[in-house]
């Protein structure tokens, strides 16, 4: 998302290089409501069938991901984006810095949460699909790339 961190050689001031990144993680967040807003509209479809909402770890994980997510970007705008330091004073470079250092650890750990998130998202879709082959009772499975074409092809693809 356009980090400043990791353009110290950029042509790009710092300045610029920081309203880019804020603004990636905006429309990153709009992103993120209008597909949670789908997900939650098609699992209380009448007509399709309803859906438990957090029924799984996918779920719960997402939701805690989001949460952070917000928490990062409200932090982001606030210290860095000027809002904080103007209401409450804290405009010392002490705690500027003190702030960036948990900044720049929560985001690529939030990050690599919502990788995590979609490959549990990516597994649960595989249990729906049935993604496996059927195994001959009296045999052992001892050559499985045999089987691969058994596979259903979206659960291949993904």
């Amino acid at each position: 998302t356009l980090s400043p961190g990791l353009l110290p050689q950029s042509p790009i001031s710092r300045s610029v290089a920081k309203v880019g990144h804020g603004l990636c993680w905006v429309i990153a967040a709009c992103c993120m409501i209008f597909g949670l807003l789908a997900v939650f509209h098609s699992h209380n479809d009448p007509v399709s069938g309803y859906i438990a909402n957090m029924y799984s770890l996918h779920s719960w994980i997402g939701i805690l991901m989001v949460i952070s997510y917000f928490g990062q970007l409200m932090v982001g705008l606030g210290a860095f984006g000027g809002i904080l330091p103007r209401i409450f004073g804290l405009s010392s470079s002490s705690f500027k810095y003190q702030l960036l250092q948990l900044h720049t650890f929560v985001g690529p750990l939030i990050y690599y949460g919502f990788l995590g998130t979609m490959l549990l998202g990516i597994q649960e879709k595989e249990g729906f699909i049935g993604c496996s082959y059927k195994v001959e009772d009296d045999h052992a499975d001892i050559r499985p790339w045999q089987h691969f074409f058994d596979i259903p092809l979206v659960c291949r693809i993904s």
